[in-house]
């Protein structure tokens, strides 16, 4: 950020690379089709000006999910729904018990929106006037939060939600 002006880079990634600090040398590895999705990924880097302060976080691609009718039910778990819209979910607040599996239905009502949960390993973009479904069953009980990765203007940065993972 300089002063109200948030800056954002990405850099393509050519080849996959090996998963932080697995190897001694960081160099491509080698394509596997069984894996299409592993070593690829994107960072984020947070500064804080005073003190100086570094965070970089690792977010893995994750294959795309598969898109289903709103309204289906799912065998294997609890459909919650959630609608992405400038700049909200809702509901931004979800309640989720471990080791149950939940079915997301994802919807966005204005625009391509994304739903990024990295400590749950949840990852997909919100095409508008679509449903995406993304099956989660959480390993571990606490809070995560989840926000928008695609940039949708000014507010996107309070576009936030946090899963409420119960024993």
């Amino acid at each position: 950020m300089t002063g109200h002006i948030a800056h954002h880079s990405a850099q393509g990634l050519m080849y996959p690379l090996p998963e932080p600090h697995s190897v001694p040398k960081k160099a491509p590895i080698p394509w596997d089709a069984s894996h299409p999705y592993k070593g690829l990924g994107y960072r984020e880097v947070q500064a804080k000006i005073s003190p100086v302060d570094y965070a970089l976080t690792e977010f893995p691609v994750v294959p795309e999910a598969t898109a289903g009718a709103a309204g289906d039910t799912d065998p294997q778990g609890q459909v919650i729904k959630i609608t992405a819209q400038k700049f909200e979910y809702s509901p931004h607040e979800i309640t989720l018990k471990k080791g149950v599996p939940v079915v997301l239905e994802l919807t966005s009502l204005d625009r391509l929106h994304g739903f990024n949960c990295p400590d749950l390993n949840l990852r997909s973009d919100i095409p508008p006037n679509k449903t995406t479904r993304l099956r989660v069953a959480p390993e571990k009980a606490g809070r995560f939060d989840f926000h928008c990765d695609v940039f949708c203007g000014s507010g996107h940065e309070q576009m936030t939600g946090t899963f409420i993972v119960t024993e």
